[in-house]
């Protein structure tokens, strides 16, 4: 089979077609998908991709951090003492929503699942509840034990609702500053 990165609906289609022809099979596209990114759901994407049987595999699925709730407008070098902030502060808070639902629902999912669950494991819960497989990066062993405890539960629909909504009043919100922040970020 063929793997395809970055395709849209369209371009999915037409290699899907065009791969049949020759009976090879798309077996997978590789898009960007995370709470702060979701244009491969919004614009059918992942769906053309379940119609067709086409895996999706999610890159970038904790947006470089910001899906996380380790950086907030509270905390914006995520406990890093003396650091530069990674991302500016009204990004930051605009997913201030976001974070705080991912606390709560890592709270109330631990609880019912009677484990530890930490926000970054609902960020990629989310991932997988909305028909992808999370491709995060993995630099140590703390970093690949927390995305092994993303998996063997899931997110139930109360979860994924609160997370959606918040992260729709955070987008929807302005800015509560205008100021100019020199902490340069590219969301």
């Amino acid at each position: 089979g063929v793997g395809v990165s970055n395709f849209n609906a369209k371009q999915v289609e037409v290699a899907y077609r065009e791969l049949e022809k020759r009976g090879v099979p798309l077996v997978s596209n590789q898009v960007e998908l995370s709470l702060c990114n979701q244009k491969a759901l919004e614009d059918g994407t992942i769906d053309k991709c379940k119609r067709l049987g086409v895996t999706v595999l999610a890159h970038t699925p904790l947006a470089g951090g910001l899906a996380t709730a380790k950086y907030t407008a509270m905390n914006p070098t995520g406990g890093k003492l003396g650091a530069k902030g990674k991302f500016r502060f009204e990004t930051l808070q605009k997913f201030g929503p976001m974070h705080a639902a991912l606390q709560t629902v890592a709270k109330r999912a631990g609880a019912r699942e009677d484990m530890k669950i930490t926000p970054t494991q609902v960020a990629l819960n989310w991932v997988v509840a909305k028909g992808a497989v999370p491709l995060p990066g993995v630099r140590n062993t703390r970093d690949a034990e927390e995305v092994v405890g993303a998996v063997g539960w899931r997110l139930r629909a109360e979860d994924l609702e609160l997370i959606d909504s918040a992260v729709e009043q955070g987008m929807a919100a302005p800015a509560k500053t205008k100021k100019a922040n020199p902490m340069a970020d590219r969301w």
